[in-house]
């Protein structure tokens, strides 16, 4: 690097600095402008992501429950202990806040008939366990972001097992 660069370099900086000294406040104007909007997203994708998991854990209670449900052994009874089960262990969801539906459908997938007792459908049609959250415990940026309307709902298909012949 040569005299002349130097010279350039040292002028080329000197003017930024000067630049940047003109306006002494303005780093703090921005960032008062642009910091709650930065908060607001993060703590907003942080609320999806609970939301996410939490719709998760209730997908999977419903697959849990239709596994136990298409099983020849298990009642009504034990189908909702597992979902409730598997709710109260992943996410502390309480077993008076979730309902559990199952209902036996045709191979096309239309609605046949609610399930009373496990017992009286053995004829291995598909059994749709439904799963429905009514509080879901999320913040109130969910609540904001309408992510808490409603609860939760979701559901799982299994055909059921053939009986005994």
């Amino acid at each position: 690097m040569n005299y002349e660069d130097e010279q350039l370099n040292v002028a080329t900086t000197h003017r930024v600095r000067s630049r940047l000294n003109k306006r002494p406040g303005m780093a703090t104007v921005e960032l008062a402008a642009v910091l709650p909007l930065l908060v607001l997203v993060t703590f907003g994708m942080v609320e999806l992501g609970w939301y996410l998991h939490l719709s998760q854990i209730i997908h999977n209670a419903a697959r849990q429950g239709a596994r136990a449900a298409v099983r020849l052994e298990n009642s009504n009874a034990q189908v909702e202990a597992i979902v409730h089960n598997c709710l109260y262990k992943d996410a502390g969801i309480a077993a008076g806040s979730a309902t559990i539906e199952m209902t036996c459908l045709s191979w096309e997938g239309a609605e046949l008939y609610q399930i009373m007792s496990l017992d009286e459908n053995e004829h291995g049609e598909p059994v749709r366990v439904t799963v429905s959250v009514d509080e879901c415990h999320l913040g109130a940026l969910a609540n904001l972001l309408g992510l808490n309307e409603g609860g939760l709902s979701t559901f799982a298909v299994v055909q059921r097992q053939q009986g005994p012949e």
